[in-house]
């Protein structure tokens, strides 16, 4: 018995891989997360006094003692460390974390979503670019990383449901299709047995007419050859 030949809508093979909001979110909000400590140490002139009257405040357990202390804390710390001092060290922190939180993006996006750089490799060039903003002192502050990874992210969702819509459309006339087919074979069939039944319905009926006529004619026959016989009767009597 030959194989069984795939129909077209089996060759087509199964829908393409589809990004979601969803499925990228896990990327983001690690993004997310680097980008607001990152922001954190870019303001550490601010936050570092700060975070100084939150750790005071909780190690004295909270209160209204507690709560006195930390701003005391926070207000100290804001006069005797320089702010200079703050800010070179909350820069240097933010660039390393900045750097941090691009590996770790990179490495998640490879571990979740590999076609990210694999069907448009200029994609690598955005996210350099996003380390490269991240990096920069001035302009740090910016969401570098976490932009263009919403960006690569917005135009692989895109370019992936417009590839998942123009499947599901053609895997549906592929089926359409196969549908119309074995209706036309099914129509077929149906006619070829119609025709056939007609066909040796035909047949009978002529034979039962052949028998008919057959048994019409040997009748006739059988009286004529009696009448014959009859009449050289009289004839030999006479």
């Amino acid at each position: 018995m030959p194989p069984r030949r795939a129909s077209e809508l089996e060759k087509l093979g199964p829908p393409p891989p589809t990004m979601t909001w969803m499925k990228a979110a896990p990327v983001l909000a690690l993004a997310t997360f680097f980008y607001v400590l990152r922001f954190i140490f870019e303001q550490f002139w601010f936050f570092g006094p700060a975070l100084v009257g939150v750790v005071t405040s909780a190690a004295l357990g909270g209160g209204f003692i507690g709560h006195a202390a930390g701003i005391a804390a926070a207000g100290a710390a804001a006069i005797v460390i320089n702010p200079v001092v703050l800010e070179v060290a909350g820069t240097v922190m933010a660039i390393a974390v900045g750097l941090l939180g691009w590996i770790a993006v990179w490495f998640a996006i490879i571990l979740t979503n590999p076609r990210l750089f694999k069907t448009e490799p200029k994609n690598i060039l955005w996210s350099i670019l996003g380390l490269g903003i991240s990096e920069m002192p001035i302009i740090g502050m910016l969401p570098g990383t976490l932009a263009t990874t919403i960006a690569m992210y917005h135009a692989q969702i895109k370019k992936e449901r417009a590839e998942l819509k123009a499947y599901q459309a053609q895997a549906a006339a592929l089926a359409q299709q196969e549908r119309d087919a074995r209706i036309a074979e099914v129509l077929q069939a149906r006619i070829a047995a119609e025709t056939a039944a007609q066909e040796e319905a035909a047949i009978e009926d002529q034979e039962a007419a052949n028998d008919a006529s057959y048994e019409t004619a040997y009748g006739e026959g059988r009286i004529s050859g009696a009448a014959g016989a009859n009449e050289s009767v009289y004839a030999r009597a006479a």
